[in-house]
């Protein structure tokens, strides 16, 4: 082949090669002309994907499939959003000083005695120190924007205060709750790997009822639920365990014979629950109780303000994503994308 010929082919080859790579830009957004890299994007997703199967979820699944294209599409939403804020601390003059944002990183930093140290958790949280500084800058940009947009929500009243605890009273009373103790022994037949033994019903029973027999001859409720109970959340309390019945989180059949005691009394047979077989003493019955208003209402004042200043700034986030130019360049689900 003539050199002017292959040559001729060559330059031809590079220009598409430059022409293709101008129309794949690694991009997973835009807002207003900034983008969102491909990059960390990915990053950001891959980080996510595995938070969630190291808590025992299967992205593979057919289920988890559709949660994972969830989470494409949350993960592009909040880096969308992370911009805007930038953008909008930016344009009202509040972005976080360098001084600032090295104070910060500088906190973080004395949390570990060692830079070794320091630089291993770095790298187990899969990150860098300079992905780091970036989420402190938004981090103090965000803080530094809502404090801005919301200057002038004022605090509530205190009749305001008084009209929104009339029109809630529930929120403010708290059910009867009974206070007990408990001896736990797991059943466990088949082979549960969340229960630590491996037992029948019928030999957990005879535990409880050997504990029974030991309390009828004098023993210590406490103390044998130190030394005998498998629920290892009370065992180190003498076996105490607080519950609101009407709640209806615990076990109903434990409920059922804790509410059949009188204070002092233990139960003369053993329980089964979902858990295993209880022996079950009530220690004391807690009334239910309604908080009066002088009781609550600095509270009130603080978290209905704070609900004011957060619907004013979700206001005002919702109205520059409404004004916002934004171009997703990665496909999402569809349901999620249809919320943007």
């Amino acid at each position: 082949m003539p050199k002017k010929i292959f040559a001729a082919l060559m330059g031809l080859l590079l220009l598409m090669a430059v022409v293709a790579g101008c129309g794949q830009r690694d991009v997973a957004a835009t807002v207003n002309g900034e983008e969102i890299s491909l990059e960390k994007y990915n990053k950001r997703v891959a980080d996510v994907k595995k938070n969630f199967e190291q808590q025992g979820i299967d992205l593979s699944s057919e289920q988890g499939k559709e949660m994972e294209q969830t989470i494409k599409a949350r993960v592009l939403d909040s880096m969308i959003e992370e911009v805007l804020i930038l953008q909008q601390a930016e344009e009202k003059g509040v972005m976080p000083e360098n001084k600032e944002i090295d104070d910060q990183l500088q906190q973080i930093k004395d949390t570990y005695q060692t830079d070794e140290e320091y630089q291993k958790a770095l790298k187990e949280l899969n990150t860098t120190e300079e992905e780091l500084r970036e989420v402190i800058t938004i981090n103090l940009a965000g803080n530094n924007l809502y404090q801005k947009v919301t200057a002038d929500v004022k605090e509530i009243n205190i009749e305001q205060a008084r009209e929104y605890y009339q029109q809630n009273k529930e929120q403010f009373s708290e059910p009867e709750q009974l206070n007990v103790r408990h001896i736990l022994f797991f059943v466990n037949e088949g082979d549960n790997p969340s229960i630590p033994v491996k037992r029948s019903g019928a030999d957990a029973k005879k535990l409880a009822e050997q504990v029974i027999a030991d309390l009828n001859q004098g023993a210590d409720f406490a103390e044998l639920a130190k030394e005998k109970s498998e629920d290892t959340g009370s065992k180190g309390e003498g076996g105490t365990y607080i519950f609101a019945p009407e709640a209806g989180l615990t076990d109903p059949d434990f409920t059922k014979a804790a509410e059949a005691l009188a204070v002092g009394q233990y139960t003369k047979e053993p329980v089964k629950s979902q858990f295993g077989y209880h022996v079950i003493k009530l220690e004391q019955q807690i009334p239910a109780k309604q908080s009066a208003f002088e009781e609550v209402k600095e509270s009130i004042v603080l978290e209905q303000t704070q609900k004011a200043k957060d619907e004013r700034f979700m206001e005002f986030i919702n109205g520059v994503k409404e004004k916002a130019k934004i171009e997703k360049k990665v496909e999402v689900s569809q349901d999620d994308s249809a919320k943007k």
